[in-house]
């Protein structure tokens, strides 16, 4: 009978293991930008990495990810977050800005599938430590900034990249496979609002933000403007905080509405979000470039930046530069929302 007895208690004790093991849940070490622009972003959980072991960080982060992910920003980055810590520790965070955690260090990077790197079959890796304190205005330096752990993988690590249509790719590594999308964001013109005479439809682009502009250039004077496009829904409502002006309040981001038409132009992203280089750092660095054909657009920057003949790519690359991209920032920013109010013409 005791024997029983002690086997019972064993066998209750093994079903409530396995219970706990099944139902407990898998730490989550890398919160990726998809989640955040579909509302289900969270701080990761701290992890021991080698920061300087690139390999080790990139096979974490690959077999981290789900198996079909979308990549929204239309540069085809995707973004993710991690903890790095020697020690325990909780994090807390989210909506685009810095992660403040108790213990160990923000390491914010990213997987870009750029249009030529990734039918070549490579992808470009990358990741820093988040400095919560201002910096330049831009990407990292992937070529002079050693802070920036930079490399490509392909073939030769085992990474195998098999292109399905134009805008999705199965890349599988380490026994893992992964189906990647692109965004397919149609480049049509706005339907919301008439082009003015002069005015020249240039692309539609998605910025990790979460909005969705387009981008419209001005034959004379010869200039670029960030337009919202409101013929999709918005990642945050939109409050009025000036004549003609409007805000949102987790981005930062401004908006001027033209009182005929009513389109809303961009015109300042916080000085704060874009010395941190977060995901309210402004829509520069989120161009259309999977429907960059020929040497259009490059025309349509020359057409605004004349001087730059012979020094970019058809992306707006510059060839003496690796890494570095002219950024197209029609707009101001502001430490002070007075600040912008100057600017309106009334």
């Amino acid at each position: 009978m005791q024997r029983k007895i002690i086997i019972g208690i064993l066998v209750i004790i093994g079903i409530a293991l396995l219970f706990w093991f099944v139902s407990k849940p898998a730490a989550r070490t890398v919160a990726f930008h998809q989640y955040f622009i579909e509302n289900r972003y969270f701080a990761p959980d701290p992890t021991k990495l080698d920061l300087e072991n690139m390999e080790a960080v990139f096979q974490h982060v690959f077999l981290a990810l789900d198996s079909a992910v979308m990549v929204y920003p239309t540069e085809n980055y995707y973004y993710f977050v991690l903890n790095v810590s020697s020690e325990g520790g909780s994090a807390s965070g989210g909506d685009g800005k810095p992660i403040r955690q108790a213990q160990g260090k923000p390491i914010w990077g990213n997987l870009h599938l750029g249009p030529e790197s990734r039918d070549a079959g490579l992808i470009d890796f990358a990741y820093w430590e988040f400095k919560d304190q201002p910096r330049l205005a831009s990407a990292p330096d992937l070529e002079n900034d050693r802070s920036v752990k930079y490399r490509q993988f392909g073939k030769a690590d085992g990474l195998v990249i098999k292109k399905l249509t134009g805008l999705q790719y199965q890349i599988s590594y380490r026994g893992k496979t992964v189906l990647f999308s692109m965004n397919h964001l149609p480049q049509t013109p706005p339907k919301n609002f008439p082009l003015r005479p002069g005015e020249v439809f240039t692309q539609k682009t998605f910025d990790e933000s979460g909005y969705s502009f387009f981008l419209i250039r001005n034959m004379m004077p010869p200039a670029f403007s960030f337009v919202l496009n409101d013929e999709v829904d918005l990642p945050e409502p939109l409050t009025p905080i000036h004549k003609n002006i409007w805000i949102g309040k987790k981005s930062g981001f401004v908006f001027y509405e033209d009182p005929e038409d009513h389109r809303k132009t961009l015109i300042g992203i916080s000085q704060v979000n874009a010395s941190k280089n977060n995901y309210y750092d402004g829509p520069f660095d989120q161009l259309a470039d999977n429907y960059v054909k020929g040497d259009e657009f490059k025309d349509a920057i020359l057409a605004v930046y004349p001087l730059l003949a012979g020094k970019i790519d058809k992306y707006g690359q510059f060839l003496d530069r690796a890494g570095a991209r002219l950024a197209i920032a029609p707009y101001q920013t502001y430490e002070k929302l007075e600040d912008l109010y100057d600017i309106i013409k009334k």
